[in-house]
Parts: C-alpha cells; sequence; structure tokens
C-alpha cells in the first residue's frame, strides 16, 4: 500500500525532526535497545469561533528492537464553515 505524497513527506519530516540532535530535543533521554516508547503530536487551530479550522495527529513508536523512529500514525481534519 503507497501512502500518497503528503503523508510521505510528512512521515519524513518527523523522521528527521526525531532523528537529528538538536537543542529542542537534547533532554529527551538517549535510548537502548528493548526501550519503547511512544510520541504523540497534536495541534490544531480555527480563525474566529466559530469559524474555519482544522487539526493534525501523529503516532510515533520509539525503541522496540530497533531503535528508528517508526510513524504509526497520520491525520488531519480540516474544516470551512459556509
Amino acid at each position: 500500500m503507497n501512502a500518497p505524497p503528503p503523508l510521505v513527506a510528512a512521515a519524513r519530516a518527523c523522521h528527521l525532526a526525531l532523528t537529528t540532535p538538536s537543542a529542542e530535543t537534547a533532554h529527551i533521554p538517549h535510548q537502548t535497545v528493548g526501550d519503547k516508547r511512544t510520541l504523540l503530536f497534536f495541534d490544531g487551530g480555527s480563525r474566529g469561533n466559530p469559524g474555519p479550522g482544522g487539526a493534525g495527529t501523529v503516532i510515533v513508536h520509539l525503541g522496540g528492537a530497533t531503535l528508528t523512529p517508526r510513524v504509526v500514525w497520520m491525520a488531519s481534519v480540516s474544516y470551512a464553515s459556509k
């Protein structure tokens, strides 16, 4: 099953953010093989209240048999009021 190009690009961006050392990720403890963690990312917003808006989520599994992050869920929704 092939994912749509925007989801592939988003998954690559998440993977890059999770595997590139930075000041923002320095506080995350280093993992060892066998450690399992799950990261949840979510955000949303709207223009006005009520008004058009949207939200997105990403679930990433870290650790396990390998230390490679694995994006297991990505979704977004948008709403434009008429």
